[in-house]
Parts: C-alpha cells; structure tokens; sequence
C-alpha cells in the first residue's frame, strides 16, 4: 500500500503548468481497455522511480475522481517532451542487447540497484507515457519481480500488484459517473442505496443488497460504432453463438447460487457494442434463468474514443446512402448479403455532447462490469481490465470467465476462468470463491 500512496499522493505543479517530478499517462487514440492495460504497464516503472503518476485522458478524468482526495484534476497539463519507456529502453538495449530474451535476472537486479543508487538518473522534471504500447514493454513486470525475487510462476502476486495499484485509479466514481450510473439504476429499477452503504458514492456499481449479478461483455463492431467497423462483422455468428452457449451454462450455475444464498433476484446485465443486433436473442435464450437486463439506450452506446475523421464519415454517409437504395427495391430482404449490414447500422457521434454521451455511459457500464459478482467475455481488455479491479479489494466478483475458443456446440468447454483470491490473507495465491467468507463457506461459487 505504501506504493500506492506514493503513486497517488497530490501531484505538485510547477510555474509551467507541468507536473513536477511525475509520469503523465497520455492515450494515443485507444479505447478505455487498452488505455488501462497502458497505465497498468507504467505503473511499476514509475514506482521503481519514485515518481507520482496522473492519468491525462479526458474520458476517464471525466469518470473518476484523483485518488489523492482532491475534488477535481489538476487543469494545467501539458504533455512534456520526455517518453519514460524510450529512456529506458534506450538504457536497456544500450547494456543487454536488442533481444528481451538476453534479459537476465541479474540484469534486471542491476538496473533497479542502479536506480535505487543514483547510478542510472532519471532527473528531468516530468515524463510522459503513452497508453498505445506493450503491456509487456522492457520487461515491466520482469524487472520488478526479478529485482524482489518473486518466482515466476506467482503470477497471484502480479494480480494483487495490479488490484492494489490500477485499482487505486478508480476508487472515486466521479459525480457524472455517479449521475449515470443513477439513471440506469433507476431504468431497472434497482433500489437506491442509502447513503453511506458504499465507501464512495457510486462504489458499487448496481451491486443492491438481495440480488446476484452476472455481467455478460460481448465485442462486436456494427457500422457507424467506429471507424474500423467492417459491414461484415456484423452479427459474428460464428463467435457469438458459442459465447450464447456458454452464457447459458453459467446463467444456469448463477441462478442456482443467488438461490442456495437466499438471493431475491439473479440480474443478468449483457453489455455489448451491437445492442440492436444481440439483445434480442440474448434475452429470449437467457430470461428463463433470470431478469436479462440492458443498461444503456441505443444511442448511448458507443466508444469511448471513436477517432472518427472527415473521410470516415464521408465512407459511413456513402453506405447510408446505398442502402437507402437498396430498401427501395423489391428484392432486397434477408437474402440480400448487405441486409443485415444495412438494418443494423449505427450512427457514429458526430457533434461534441454525442461524443460525451458515449464516453460517460461507456465508462459507466465499464465500472459495472467491474463491480459484478460473476463476468463472462467473449474477450477484449474492456473486460478484461474490469475484471482486474473486480477481483480485487475494491469488488465482490467471485469469477471471470473468458472465451479462449469459440466453436458452436461447445457451451462452456473453452472458458478460461479466473476466481477471487484471499489477497488480504497470509496465502495471497489462496482461492476464495466468494467476496463474502459466510458464501465461501456455504454456498461457494464452483464454476
């Protein structure tokens, strides 16, 4: 915890507006999941350093507090000119090679030692860190397992590292994500929590007292939700019809759970990209397990950084106006192979508060995966980095399950699952399969 204080205690200021003596994490247009998986990666370097860190991405800024208890982000940021991964991989080509597999242990012991001893200086005021690299870049948890002589197969430890630390960056639901997440506990008619019940207003996502939730994340990429949508990944049928078996087989485990605790509702909360395409047939193959639930309305869904430009929407405005074309002639039905490309095309952002819209509610149902008890993805970093701050202190989810092979007819024979560890007993490696120790107990989740 120490770490953590250092890495999120108030970032001083200098005359210039920039950061003194701190790591600046910028994104170069990624979307939330790999802007996290970015932080995630500088977060041990700029430990090593000593170096406080502050996350300058409009998006998340705009969902989450600063964890040092200030009440807004510092407003004068300005990106300095010095990249923190280049200078270090400039010194650890320069002594070791080119290769990462020439990195040794005791390579990785020397650089640390000779940071710790002023060898190696790392002295200008503020470095910058983009979020669009190697989670893995120079061996970032390489290094520092080496250097406190963690074996490499704990790889427990990196996840307490990781739900100590990143999670440290969203303990402070912001007061729009507090606003959101109201409006759609309110949709489905959740009941509101008493003030105090949470640690922090908006902590717990839609987590209530009496129901069980199970979060379901499915990636699709529908036309008009970014600029790389391909009209022929609409449906993806051959990866969501698996993913469908699957959710039916741990909806089926989760409903028995919530009854074996007592629970009053089993909620399932289905996220996706391509709402107007994959809500439905959820819903019909899902509801007889429990209430299947949609948080956002169709035109809040979207990316947080769709990075849309001129001739983007000049391409989606083409293809609007083909089908157009199309729907006027007899011919064109289910057939037809732009059918379903043309029925389930979204529209992309185009002014500044659509923009916002999708950024707000995005970070919002992001957290609320984070904050369920049980999480099934198909497979992306959205999830994934949800997941990350679930399993950790600041959550109760109990099992993240994720897609490592889709074939249809499989159900839930190639979901991957990761369950909850005792990260605050003496066996951090130790499995829990409940937040609560009485659940562990009693009505443990097997899976």
């Amino acid at each position: 915890m120490c770490i953590a204080k250092l890495l999120f205690s108030t970032v001083p200021m200098n005359g210039s507006g920039v950061v003194d003596h701190g790591v600046i994490v910028y994104t170069n247009s990624q979307g939330w999941g790999n802007c996290a998986n970015g932080i995630t990666a500088t977060l041990p370097f700029a430990a090593s350093l000593g170096r406080r860190i502050i996350v300058s991405i409009p998006f998340y800024q705009r969902s989450f507090l600063p964890p040092d208890g200030s009440p807004d982000w510092p407003k004068a940021i300005i990106k300095p000119p010095h990249d923190l991964f280049s200078a270090i991989e400039a010194y650890r080509t320069n002594m070791f090679g080119g290769e990462r597999s020439d990195e040794t242990r005791s390579a990785a012991k020397k650089w640390m030692h000779d940071v710790e001893w002023g060898i190696i200086k790392y002295e200008e005021p503020a470095y910058w860190s983009s979020t669009n690299m190697d989670v893995n870049n120079g061996g970032v948890s390489y290094c520092l397992k080496s250097a406190l002589g963690v074996p490499e197969a704990a790889k427990c430890l990196d996840d307490r590292t990781d739900a100590i630390t990143f999670a440290g960056l969203v303990q402070r639901p912001s007061p729009v994500m507090v606003e959101a997440l109201a409006l759609i506990r309110k949709r489905l008619s959740l009941q509101e929590l008493p003030p105090g019940t949470e640690p922090h207003p908006g902590a717990w996502g839609l987590r209530t007292p009496g129901v069980y939730i199970l979060a379901l994340h499915f990636r699709s990429i529908p036309q008009g939700f970014e600029a790389i949508a391909n009209s022929a990944e609409v449906h993806r049928g051959n990866v969501f019809l698996p993913f469908l078996d699957a959710a039916e087989n741990v909806a089926q485990h989760a409903a028995d759970l919530a009854s074996c605790r007592g629970l009053g509702e089993l909620l399932i909360y289905f996220a996706t990209d391509h709402a107007r395409a994959l809500r439905e047939p959820v819903a019909e193959r899902l509801s007889k397990y429990g209430r299947v639930v949609f948080g956002l309305n169709e035109d809040e869904v979207g990316h947080v950084n769709p990075d849309f430009f001129k001739n983007d929407f000049e391409e989606f405005d083409r293809k609007k106006a083909a089908c157009k074309k199309l729907a006027a002639e007899e011919k064109f039905d289910v057939n037809h192979s732009m059918y379903d490309s043309c029925r389930l095309m979204e529209v992309p952002p185009r002014s500044k508060n659509e923009v916002e819209l999708h950024q707000v509610m995005g970070m919002a149902e992001w957290w609320i995966l984070a904050q369920s008890q049980w999480l099934l993805s198909a497979g992306s970093s959205f999830s994934e980095t949800a997941a990350k701050v679930g399993l950790g202190p600041m959550g109760a989810m109990e099992r993240f399950g994720k897609m490592r092979q889709f074939k249809v007819g499989t159900g839930a024979k190639f979901v991957h699952d990761t369950v909850r560890k005792d990260f605050d007993g003496p066996n951090p490696c130790a499995e829990v399969l409940a937040a609560d120790p009485t659940d562990a107990k009693l009505c443990p989740n097997l899976g």
